[in-house]
């Protein structure tokens, strides 16, 4: 009796706490929002306290992190929480309108680029960075860039500098490029999985690597022409950015080790000597040879930031308004996060332009491999009821537009892409996977009932054979997917049957080669498409508006938390290993939720940046 007692107190002690720490939790979140609010007050209201530009100052532009179309607008509770603990980010076209206003600003003496964590971004953005900084250098103005160690495409925007800086032992490591995947259909074959390729076009690789065991002649061919023009433009740009003579960067590229052993393995050294740097200057030394060298000693440096300066110099509001929609990330179905072009989310965003009488044009921005058909076809769809309203639609082509990019794009009244757009990739992709001996290599056996052949259709994943009924139903569909493909091109850009055939196949262009092609209007810019869709709808003055969805900030936060703690994900470096690679294959397969299992989507697009 006395024992059970004593387990009757203990329980009752245990029941005490228990019940105080539940009362205590509501107590506990309660103090923490309080201290979210305080803080998010705090935060933001110094984020938007006016900055001031005073003569002689000099724009700085940290380049942190992977370039991308457009940042988060939301402030989210991430943000005041973690500080942007993910990959940084750095806006395109913020960072472009920077550079274009300082410009002609008298205030500003000349810019400051730090590359040392720049992490990269699409041949097109890169170049079109360099050119808008040549440009500003031909204002009589001077452009200093600083990178501890110069990557290949951080070189490539610093090359129009007045001067390039590295760390004593940095240097510049020019690559070329390289497009791997890893191909599992040896490993498929082991394990008894059959993969059936749908897919429609020769030159259509999205899910090559799940049926072959190496890349084919024909991928190869195309990457490699690809990849040639690209190389050729960006070589084209170093040497005239810092007049050398031609040839000399592949040289550099290609003789990297006699180089290095020349200059006794000093790669910042070697760089120097092969003029592609101009001075080797510590961290810490840096600030005093920029004040005696571009300012007066005893004058301070007087930097402002380029995101504080955009500020400065935004638009005020216009009774007419042009709309810039961007489709940006892989085309998926449905309701989906940022990160990714939705379906539901794009269309609905076009629904918005019909309702708002002050939207008299729109520019759409592509900057997507593709992926879905049904979801391309969704936001082609929305994009063709603002057309019926006689809103003229302009499509601005950013790093790639293809495939579900280049379908939706087809439809609109004028299309401007960059040089070095990747673009077309007209095809349908789309695979099926009998796991029926995989399943019995496994000891796991699929029995049931099925009231026709056809109950089954668009499982992606088979158990039992599918049928051969069913997989020619499969292939009636994209057949009839392709052919639609071909006449939305036809019709979208006045082009034959005929001529749309030589096009396609899933081969892949730089822009310089679709204007040549008749795929696109004109090379130019956002702002160029921007400029265009204006006279179109015959406007003058205009106010330029991004139109996205608007999620909740609170309900993202718990994804996010459970992503950030129990993931662990290395954004940075998980591209680089091959554990990550045969991992993303499911969750990649896994995100393709097309309906019928059908993709507009470009394989060599995916692996080019």
């Amino acid at each position: 009796m006395i024992r059970l007692s004593k387990i009757l107190d203990y329980f009752k002690i245990f029941m005490k706490f228990f019940i105080n720490f539940i009362l205590f939790l509501p107590k506990f979140f309660s103090g923490l929002i309080i201290l979210a609010v305080i803080f998010f007050s705090i935060r933001f209201i110094s984020l938007d306290s006016p900055v001031d530009v005073v003569d002689g100052s000099i724009l700085h532009i940290p380049m942190e992190g992977m370039i991308v179309e457009e940042k988060t607008q939301d402030k989210d509770i991430r943000d005041i929480l973690f500080q942007e603990s993910n990959t940084p980010q750095i806006d395109f076209h913020q960072l472009l309108n920077a550079i274009d206003g300082a410009k002609d600003d008298d205030k500003i003496k000349g810019i400051f680029l730090d590359l040392s964590d720049f992490l990269g971004g699409y041949p097109a953005e890169l170049i079109k960075i360099a050119n808008q900084l040549e440009d500003f250098k031909l204002s009589g103005k001077f452009i200093i860039s600083y990178s501890d160690f110069y990557s290949q495409s951080a070189y490539i925007i610093s090359s129009p500098s007045t001067e390039i800086i590295s760390y004593p032992i940095g240097g510049v490591l020019l690559k070329g490029f390289s497009s791997k995947r890893i191909f599992y259909k040896d490993f498929f074959d082991k394990i008894g999985l059959e993969v059936i390729n749908l897919s429609e076009g020769q030159f259509k690789s999205a899910f090559e690597n799940l049926t072959l065991s190496s890349m084919s002649e024909d991928d190869k061919n195309q990457r490699l022409t690809l990849f040639k023009n690209i190389w050729k433009e960006i070589t084209d740009l170093i040497e005239k950015n810092r007049e050398l003579d031609t040839g000399s960067v592949d040289y550099y590229l290609n003789n990297l080790d006699i180089i290095l052993e020349n200059n006794d393995g000093d790669w910042g050294k070697a760089s120097v000597n092969s003029q592609l740097v101009d001075s080797l200057i510590k961290r810490g030394d840096l600030k005093d040879y920029l004040k005696e060298e571009y300012y007066q000693k005893e004058i301070d440096l007087k930097y402002i930031d380029y995101r504080d300066y955009i500020k400065l110099n935004e638009n005020s509001d216009e009774e007419n308004t042009i709309a810039v929609i961007s489709i940006l990330g892989p085309i998926v179905d449905g309701d989906q996060v940022p990160g990714v072009a939705s379906g539901d989310n794009v269309s609905s965003l076009f629904d918005k332009i019909i309702e708002n009488d002050q939207i008299k044009a729109v520019v759409v921005r592509v900057n997507t491999p593709g992926g879905s058909v049904f979801a391309s076809e969704l936001i082609r769809d929305a994009l063709l009821r603002v057309k019926e309203k006689n809103i003229p639609i302009v499509t601005s082509m950013g790093g790639v537009a293809a495939s579900g990019g280049y379908w939706v794009a087809a439809s609109t009244d004028y299309i401007f892409a960059e040089e070095l757009t990747i673009t077309g990739s007209i095809g349908v992709a789309s695979v099926i996977f009998n796991a029926e001996e995989t399943f019995k290599k496994i000891g796991l056996n699929e029995d049931g009932i099925s009231s026709s052949i056809f109950s089954d259709t668009y499982r992606g994943i088979y158990t039992n054979k599918p049928d051969e009924r069913v997989i020619n139903l499969n292939k009636i569909i994209i057949q009839n997917i392709y052919d639609k493909f071909i006449n939305i091109v036809s019709e979208g850009r006045n082009l034959s049957i005929e001529e749309v055939n030589k096009l396609a196949k899933g081969q892949v262009w730089t822009g310089k080669d679709s204007i040549e092609l008749n795929l696109i209007d004109e090379i130019g810019s956002l702002k160029n498409a921007i400029k265009k869709a204006a006279s179109l709808a015959n406007i003058e003055r205009y106010n330029v508006k991004r139109i996205y969805k608007r999620k909740s900030r609170l309900s993202n936060f718990l994804p996010f938390i459970i992503n950030e703690f129990l993931t662990k994900d290395n954004i940075i470096n998980k591209d680089l290993e091959i554990d990550y690679r045969f991992e993303a294959l499911f969750s990649d397969i896994n995100n393709y939720n097309d309906p019928k299992s059908v993709y507009y989507l470009c394989g060599t697009c995916i692996f080019i940046n």
